[in-house]
């Protein structure tokens, strides 16, 4: 059923009656728009689409849709919607027995068993639980696509205001009352096999003993990779390392120090943190790291900047969407024209900086043994671009694109001795990064296809 629904009058009885002609172990191929800011009025008196598509269905019906089958593929990124500029989804699934199925949300032993789906838990007071930033997570974990349940223990007594801002979030199925905490581990253990990832909202004092913990899988931990040089942004790292070691959604820090001239000891002790000297300053060190790392998702993030724990969670929810992109920030967004030439302006971005982009740590082998590639950037500052590049053959598409709000953000730190900063021919040496990128890979990084 590929983009039917928006051609008929009766969305649901038409959905309905595909379902039930759908035996057990059937397949449902799916393809359609998802409209959930439509307001079913015509732009104008001969608005096409409004003639055409007289029906326009939400998110809300597509999940619902999609929630009596088990799950073979889902993309909410395709070329036909890409090409309408509309949101949608195309989805490959199989019919279960729904009659056999409880109420409790069945789950395999781990995240791998369910194409990478978690069961996300919160811990929530009475007062907290109303709160903006808190409501912000929620709806950010709600509407992932790689969220299926969202569990909520009480840390104290729920009024009824605090229940009633939570049942609007649809994902919240298990709420394990105030007097069950202590033993919130073994309440958890009667829905769930031993594989969820914890999002702990505690106080200090109860965080004691109920570590943040992702039983059986790396899937929903990040490793981190931060690469220095320069002896003036020592105090940056006083920063930097107690705030990513405290993050639980954080698995291993590798720190690379790219400096031999230059001594440098961290001052700050954790098993999360693996410390490199470089034998040679070269930018390819911060892709040197595959062996090193056990997780799926490779954050490389500059020493001058500190990212908030709400910020990578935005990152890595959406990176769990697809997990072949490239996915940055809007801020890093860097822009190439008709003409190759590398901008920091423009209306249609290329490619993502490196101070803070997110990919799946198999780039990182990818990379790394491509010797060319490799012997090229020794001693230039290309390796972000390439990155890019590599990945936009691989896929054909660009980078995601993360916005930044008032409670997920990054925080910039001393940026002395940046390389930007320091050479005054930047921008020139970034043009010719992406013409020689360019041509080694066969790709145009203006437009939106691949030549190759």
């Amino acid at each position: 059923m590929i983009n039917v629904i928006e051609h008929v009058y009766d969305a649901i009885s038409i959905l309905k009656s595909a379902i039930d002609l759908i035996k057990e172990n059937g397949l449902f191929i799916w393809h359609e728009r998802l409209w959930d800011d439509y307001l079913g009025v015509a732009s104008s008196a001969n608005d096409r689409e409004f003639q055409l598509h007289p029906i326009r269905i939400k998110n809300v019906i597509a999940k619902l849709v999609m929630s009596m089958f088990d799950e073979n593929y889902i993309s909410w990124d395709t070329e036909e919607l890409r090409r309408l500029k509309n949101q949608g989804v195309y989805f490959i699934g199989r019919k279960r027995n729904i009659i056999a199925k409880t109420i409790i949300p069945q789950h395999p032993p781990c995240f791998e068993g369910n194409n990478g789906k978690q069961s996300i838990i919160f811990f929530l007071s009475n007062t907290n639980s109303t709160e903006k930033v808190f409501q912000d997570q929620l709806m950010l974990v709600n509407n992932a696509s790689n969220i299926k349940t969202i569990v909520i223990i009480q840390t104290d007594k729920f009024n009824n205001t605090a229940i009633k801002n939570l049942l609007r979030f649809r994902k919240i199925r298990i709420l394990i009352s105030y007097q069950h905490l202590q033993n919130w581990r073994k309440e958890v253990g009667h829905y769930f096999k031993p594989c969820f990832f914890i999002l702990p909202y505690l106080t200090p004092n109860m965080l004691k003993g109920s570590a943040t913990q992702c039983v059986g899988s790396s899937r929903g931990h990040v490793s981190i990779v931060l690469m220095g040089y320069s002896s003036k942004r020592f105090s940056n790292y006083n920063a930097i390392l107690p705030a990513y070691t405290n993050m639980g959604i954080i698995d291993k820090i590798i720190l690379i120090w790219n400096n031999k001239h230059e001594p440098f000891i961290p001052n700050f002790n954790s098993s999360k943190i693996t410390f490199i000297k470089a034998n040679e300053n070269s930018m390819n060190n911060r892709f040197n790291v595959s062996h090193f790392v056990s997780t799926d998702a490779i954050l490389i993030i500059d020493d001058d900047v500190l990212m908030s724990d709400s910020l990578l969670l935005s990152m890595l929810l959406e990176w769990g969407k697809n997990t072949d992109r490239l996915v940055g920030l809007k801020r890093d967004m860097r822009f190439v024209n008709s003409r190759n030439e590398y901008l920091v302006r423009g209306k249609k971005p290329s490619l993502t900086i490196g101070k803070t982009m997110l990919f799946h740590r198999k780039y990182l082998e990818k990379y790394m043994q491509d010797e060319v590639l490799v012997e090229w950037n020794k001693n230039r500052f290309c390796e972000d671009i390439s990155m890019n590049a590599l990945i936009f053959k691989e896929t054909k598409l660009k980078p995601l694109f993360i916005d930044m709000t008032a409670y997920s953000m990054r925080r910039d730190l001393s940026d002395i001795d940046g390389a930007s900063l320091v050479n005054k021919h930047w921008a020139l040496n970034r043009t010719e990064c992406v013409q020689w990128i360019s041509e080694y890979f066969n790709i145009h990084f203006y437009g939106n296809r691949s030549l190759g």
